[in-house]
């Protein structure tokens, strides 16, 4: 006995009552869900309600006929699979095989047939329509088992990255409140006035305080645009060299006191039509990702380019990425398996996300040990006008990974 779990549905179409008793009779012993239908369009309302494993169609019935009804069956989407077999009392001679293999048939059977034959056909194709069905199941299972961990891990994520952004946060506001502290002690006491120098100096870390948290508000803004798919390039004739040299620069004069060369190597000029404060996050962001992991060896940065893109290579000597992390590097959130690594785990997933959307390409090789090299190759699009740039450069949905910041 077929467990009802296990039953498959059946269609029978004969415009002949005495053939459908028949064929119900045939089938009843394999146990499965049998509908009626005596005529084409009767039948294919049937299609409407459910889907079938199988049809079994008559041939020759008035109004449409068989041929007829299956190619109808054939046109619609969510039947065009079912498999059809043809029911016929027409000698084999007679039966035009080739257009009803053309129709879609999987098979056909003259009437009379044997009882057993026909048992043997039908049951090919229920024991085809369970194993689908099972392997859909365990599709679907699969899928949801992999969204509830996707969903798991994003809320570790998620709470890992607000636990970074507030302690991102709290620094500059502790060092500001520090400073005003200090300077409201100082108010407090003086029985002179202040020495400028002094009062300047602590005014000076509470602007730099707040400069940190503009950038901080700025960056989660980004993330949270780029989630959205609402960053819009504004393109402007842009020179990639010029912004890296100066990039370089500043960073250069930042990290001076520690040491650190930083220095630019390349092409004077590399003009384009690009979003200019976006070149120069894309170039800050791998220039300071250079910094930080350079492990105190000198970072170099490079431009150069052709008649059609732009390369710009930013390399450092530090301590280089191992290879499972580099298929990951430009993940949101992902900050690799260093004890040392910290900040949010973005700044590489918005390089990526910014070159995107200029139709460019971040890569980038590694070695354990041996350092780093970023490379972003960006069209330049100097043949193009600005109002068909601004039709390709508008929003873009972020979709892609990220790295260490």
């Amino acid at each position: 006995m077929t467990a009802p779990e296990d039953r498959v549905d059946i269609l029978l179409v004969d415009d002949q009552s005495a053939g459908l008793l028949s064929l119900e009779a045939t089938l009843e012993p394999l146990g499965q869900r049998l509908h009626r239908a005596q005529s084409g369009r009767e039948a294919l309302r049937a299609l409407l309600d459910r889907d079938f494993a199988l049809i079994l169609l008559d041939v020759v019935m008035p109004g449409l006929d068989g041929f007829e009804t299956a190619r109808l069956i054939r046109e619609r989407e969510r039947s065009a699979q079912t498999p059809i077999i043809f029911l016929t009392a027409l000698s084999e001679t007679g039966l035009p095989r080739l257009r009803a293999y053309s129709m879609g048939a999987v098979d056909y059977l003259v009437k009379p047939f044997e009882p057993e034959v026909l048992r043997s056909k039908v049951s090919v194709f229920v024991d085809l329509a369970r194993k689908t069905a099972t392997i859909e199941a365990q599709a679907r299972a699969l899928q949801e088992a992999q969204a509830k961990a996707h969903e798991r891990e994003l809320a570790r994520t998620r709470e890992e990255f607000f636990a970074v952004a507030l302690h991102e946060l709290r620094t500059p506001l502790t060092s500001m409140g520090l400073q005003l502290h200090t300077l409201k002690r100082w108010l407090s006491k003086a029985t002179a006035p202040l020495p400028p120098a002094d009062v300047l100096g602590k005014l000076a870390d509470v602007e730099a305080g707040m400069a940190r948290l503009n950038r901080l508000s700025d960056y989660l803004l980004d993330i949270s645009r780029m989630r959205e798919g609402r960053i819009v390039l504004e393109r402007t004739k842009c020179d990639l060299a010029e912004v890296a040299k100066s990039v370089t620069e500043r960073v250069a004069d930042e990290r001076k006191e520690l040491g650190i060369e930083v220095a630019f190597q390349g092409e004077e000029s590399a003009p384009g039509w690009w979003d200019k404060p976006r070149i120069e996050q894309i170039v800050s962001n791998l220039v300071t990702n250079a910094v930080k992991y350079g492990a105190g060896k000198p970072v170099s940065v490079g431009v150069t380019a052709d008649e059609g893109q732009a390369t710009l290579t930013v390399r450092d000597q530090g301590l280089g990425i191992a290879p499972d992390d580099q298929e990951l590097l430009f993940h949101r959130f992902f900050r690799g398996k260093r004890s040392d690594a910290d900040g949010f785990g973005l700044g590489l997933w918005i390089v990526q996300q910014l070159v995107s959307l200029h139709e460019g390409k971040v890569s980038v090789k590694s070695e354990l040990g041996k350092g780093s090299t970023f490379t972003v190759v960006l069209p330049r699009r100097l043949d193009q006008a600005p109002q068909q740039l601004k039709a390709t450069g508008g929003a873009a949905q972020a979709q892609a990974p990220v790295p260490p910041t």
